[in-house]
């Protein structure tokens, strides 16, 4: 055996360009006796000999493991064939455990989004099983999938902090795919901070890389290729590996086709010089290795390019060939290198290098190639049941009324399996004259869905009208009817968030066809409600959502809570409480069986803020608490922000200032740094009423001067009652009684316009406030009373407060026989509730009237 100074010796003189016949036979040999390990030791030199045909790149190596280990992001970009992914395969080797590493080749038809189901799965191997679970329960249950930058956030939250190390093969497919800047935006925290790792290839430098540079991957040195060639157990001149070093420019896929080529050739030499004299080098060494080919591997060949850059089995090959025993042919391509191969699922996966694929993929001709397209099409379809695929190779095979009636069949399916962008590429390609009406109207309503969710509103409701077009030039039939009410669900989607008297009228016309007791009567019926209740028609809302619950599927589905949601938040708008906990209580149940952790959200926010109405503070900081933590994992800033402000408003109540002022300004500051102005007004009203409650009058002016201006700005009429409230309070405060009476007046009415019945509460509380100070006695009892009615049996906090001030101008009236009860139960109230600050006000004025 040969010992280690031989061979270091050896490779000096390699790595310099004087090395041996002699030297290059010793080391083949050393190679070939080590084929189960990945990398040896000699030396100085770390020698890769069991990573496929990488040998060599060391400089290349230090200089990305450098970049990843300070920045955590290494970008490998550089031509196609300069060698981009084995390099990434071997950093990422050497960066990381292997069960820590993800690794997902893109592809020109698909998009960012298709990473999500890989990252769930492969979080799942690691224990992390949420995102997995709610996926399934979504796709099972026929929901609809969140949004892919919902997702993103969560994604990021679970991958943090564990050591992680993200590989994206061929980012230039992605590249102008605006979810890629919305991945990276949600990554860099998490890089900047170290708590994951991330390799990227590309064909040219990614938009997202600024702050940091990397230099563009060139191709091998003439040491490398030295290597390259001494591993292939090739024997050439120094004269030759120079000129082949030369013509290739040390393109790393050249050299392996030109190897293969040498390797079969009598005369070495004369290939290398037909090789310098070629027109094109790619297509004069694609031709020599084809020649080198028999028929039954040129098929194989040509069968691989047919799969278009995805991975097939050898069985995929067999149905597009027809033809069986291809396993031998498969392994000794992979042996030339002209196939890479992967294991999945148990089974080998085979692939081209881009260069090679488009050769091969070209080499039958038209018909050939169709009809090779059409065995995918079946093969995809009926064996390994992926649409995509399938519909993909049905198109090319010239079969698009096959290909429309599958993606077409359950759109929603394809897109919470994350294939939201390859299936918007898929629909793109149709076209009307080669399809009947009714599948160019589905393959319309397809494109309106896929453009509703990725935020596309003028190509969704172009398609959405083209399908109406078309529906309206046909005769009336169940089916066409059906499509028409599917149009109908499409707009209202679209518009919910823009239009809403446009909504109404698109749902009212659904209405007018869906078959009565439908689920699609139920799906309308159901937003419908929806829109009633923000349009502040609570009672007609709660009528019509309860008949679209009643018919449902009794099953547990998404939808199912989303209603159960929707009554507990009208309800709570109503303020009838009771009932709105017992409907987000059921909306609970269901989401923990679905695994939706979105719903889950939404409903705890909710739960705190219906049982902080009816008294139930720790019930509603519990529940906070619980939608703050699950706000964090999915990284949810905005209901961050909001929950903040939550848990803020109520410490404020309980009088423990330092935790309510810490809340509200982490709630701020995130609002402020997020540009979330909604939120920022919620918080900012929320600070103006500690203030007031800490008598901080100058403070609680300035602030309430920015959340007025803000709510104007943003329309935000529902939050004009408790603006004007607090407007109404100041000037009470400095004396102004007049101006007091105008601000207490309008927040009455305002509140009354909206059938907010808590903050009208509040408001004639604030009026009879202002009138007994103005000494209008008999007004201001009255108005008393009205705030008591009204908020009795809707929020025992602000009750309480209504009866400690009624109590308070009754005791000043000489009518303290009505005044004290009022009091006592005022102070039993804040006991319970545990509302230090006005139980100390109440208590005073109890010791006063002793």
């Amino acid at each position: 055996m040969t010992d280690t100074n031989t061979l270091e010796a050896i490779l000096d003189r390699i790595a310099t360009g004087k090395q041996t016949e002699t030297d290059l036979n010793v080391l083949r040999q050393y190679v070939q006796s080590h084929p189960e390990q990945n990398t040896v030791q000699i030396g100085k030199y770390n020698i890769v000999i069991g990573e496929g045909q990488f040998l060599g790149r060391e400089s290349e190596i230090v200089y990305f493991a450098e970049k990843l280990r300070t920045t955590h992001l290494a970008v490998i970009a550089g031509i196609a064939g300069v060698g981009k992914t084995t390099l990434a395969a071997v950093l990422a080797r050497r960066s990381g455990a292997p069960e820590n590493i993800f690794w997902h080749t893109f592809h020109e038809d698909e998009g960012v989004d298709a990473v999500i189901w890989e990252l769930a799965g492969f979080l799942a191997w690691q224990g992390q099983d949420e995102l997995w679970r709610m996926l399934n329960s979504t796709r099972q249950t026929g929901g609809q999938s969140r949004p892919p930058e919902m997702l993103f956030n969560y994604l990021v939250q679970m991958l943090r902090g564990h050591g992680y190390l993200l590989c994206f093969d061929d980012l230039h497919f992605v590249d102008e795919d605006p979810l890629l800047g919305k991945l990276i935006d949600q990554l860099r925290g998490a890089l900047y901070a170290g708590e994951l790792s991330f390799i990227a290839t590309s064909r040219r430098m990614p938009g997202f890389i600024h702050a940091i540079e990397f230099e563009e991957l060139k191709g091998l040195d003439i040491a490398t290729t030295r290597a390259l060639i001494a591993k292939r157990g090739l024997i050439l001149s120094d004269d030759l590996v120079e000129d082949l070093h030369k013509v290739t420019e040390g393109n790393a896929q050249f050299l392996t086709l030109a190897l293969d080529v040498l390797e079969r050739a009598k005369n070495p030499g004369r290939v290398i010089s037909n090789l310098a004299s070629a027109d094109n080098v790619e297509n004069y060494l694609m031709n020599q290795v084809d020649r080198g080919l028999i028929a039954s591997e040129r098929a194989v060949m040509s069968a691989v390019a047919l799969l278009m850059g995805y991975p097939g089995t050898r069985d995929a090959v067999e149905a597009i060939l027809e033809r069986g025993s291809v396993q031998r042919t498969l392994s000794n391509l992979k042996n030339r290198f002209l196939l890479s191969a992967r294991s999945s699922e148990a089974k080998q996966e085979y692939t081209q290098h881009a260069t090679v694929r488009s050769f091969y993929y070209n080499l039958p001709g038209t018909q050939q190639r169709q009809t090779m397209h059409r065995r995918a099409g079946k093969y995809y379809e009926t064996q390994e049941h992926d649409v995509l695929k399938a519909s993909r190779h049905h198109l090319r095979a010239k079969m698009p009324k096959r290909a429309a009636m599958l993606v077409t069949d359950d759109v929603w399916q394809l897109i919470n399996q994350g294939q939201v962008r390859a299936l918007q590429l898929v629909l793109e390609e149709f076209n009307p004259t080669d399809l009947d009406e009714i599948l160019w109207i589905k393959v319309n309503l397809a494109k309106g869905q896929v453009y509703t969710f990725v935020g596309e509103s003028k190509l969704a409701r172009d398609a959405f009208m083209e399908a109406n077009s078309q529906i309206d030039i046909l005769p009336s039939s169940a089916q066409v009817n059906e499509l028409y009410v599917r149009v109908c669900v499409g707009m209202s989607n679209l518009l919910k968030n823009s239009s809403l008297q446009e909504e109404l009228e698109w749902l009212n016309r659904g209405l007018g066809r869906a078959e009565v007791s439908t689920l699609d009567h139920a799906n309308l019926l159901i937003k419908l409600g929806v829109a009633q209740a923000r349009m502040g028609k609570f009672d007609q809302a709660v009528n019509t959502l309860e008949q679209g619950l009643g018919l449902l599927p009794v099953e547990p589905s998404q939808v199912r809570a989303g209603v159960y949601i929707n009554l507990g938040t009208v309800y709570g708008s109503q303020g009838r409480m009771e009932k709105a906990i017992k409907c987000l209580q059921r909306g609970l149940e269901i989401s923990l069986r679905l695994n939706d952790y979105f719903q889950l959200l939404i409903i705890q926010s909710n739960l705190g803020i219906a049982k902080k109405n009816i008294g139930d503070w720790q019930g509603a900081v519990s529940n906070f608490e619980e939608a703050l933590v699950l706000s964090e994992q999915l990284g949810n800033i905005q209901e961050q922000a909001r929950i903040k402000n939550s848990l803020g408003l109520l410490y404020g109540l309980q009088g423990r200032d330092d935790l309510a002022m810490d809340h509200l300004a982490y709630s701020r500051e995130l609002a402020q740094n997020h540009d979330l102005k909604k939120n920022l007004i919620h918080v900012l009203s929320s600070q103006a009423d500690l203030q007031i409650r800490q008598n901080n009058w100058s403070a609680a002016e300035k602030t309430l001067q920015q959340v007025q201006q803000l709510a104007v700005e943003m329309q935000a009429k529902n939050e004009m009652p408790e603006i004007f409230y607090d407007w109404a309070q100041i000037h009470l405060a400095k004396g102004d009684h007049a101006t007091a009476l105008g601000w207490s007046e309008k927040s009455v009415q305002a509140a009354r316009e909206l059938k907010m019945n808590i903050e009208e509460g509040k408001g004639l509380r604030v009026l009879g406030q202002v009138m007994f100070a103005n000494g209008q006695s008999n007004q201001a009892m009255d108005a008393f009373e009205k705030s008591l009615l009204l908020l009795t049996d809707q929020n025992p906090y602000e009750a309480a407060r209504t009866k400690t001030q009624w109590g308070f101008a009754l005791m000043n009236s000489s009518e303290k026989d009505r005044g004290l009860p009022l009091l006592k139960e005022s102070e039993i109230t804040f006991r319970q509730l545990g509302a230090q600050r006005d139980l100390k006000i109440v208590r005073d004025l109890l010791r006063s009237a002793e």
